[in-house]
């Protein structure tokens, strides 16, 4: 990496830092009465747009532990939010899915955000927040692979049997 990239990655994540914080205070105040936490919103809204998906899959995406969705997955069970379902693939590892409660409430918590989010619109000039979620996507993409490649064998020095 040269040196204006790995200066140039480090003002992004000056910005992104910051940006994190702010959004997650924004949550809390459009929905710090609606007893559900950032965590749940995310599991909820990824159920809703990716379908059933398994807690292995669930963990994947958000890469982090089985064990932390599963923490997070019996919480919204308990709630009503989600249910599992079997899995014709696999026997022990069920599907999860959104239940009427749980679009119910994911769909209140969207009209909240639509609102202020709305407002937020109208301060950028039309596809400024399309370009900056594509270069997102693109880091993200390219994080990924590094990622991979850093768990990967060869990266650790070992070699696949």
């Amino acid at each position: 990496m040269s040196t204006a990239s790995a200066n140039e990655f480090e003002g992004f994540l000056r910005e992104l830092r910051p940006l994190l914080h702010r959004l997650h205070s924004m949550g809390s105040l459009l929905h710090g009465g609606d007893n559900i936490p950032e965590s749940w919103r995310s599991l909820l809204a990824g159920l809703d747009q990716g379908g059933e998906q398994t807690i292995p899959q669930l963990a994947r995406l958000r890469s982090v532990s089985r064990q932390q969705i599963q923490v997070e997955v019996r919480a919204l069970e308990k709630a009503g939010l989600v249910e599992t379902r079997p899995n014709p693939a696999h026997r022990t590892s069920h599907l999860l899915a959104l239940t009427k409660e749980g679009r119910g409430r994911l769909s209140a918590l969207r009209e909240k955000e639509e609102t202020a989010l709305g407002r937020l619109g109208l301060l950028f000039e039309p596809g400024e927040i399309g370009r900056v979620a594509k270069g997102l996507h693109q880091i993200r993409t390219a994080l990924d692979k590094v990622q991979a490649g850093l768990t990967s064998p060869q990266s650790c020095g070992r070699e696949k049997n």
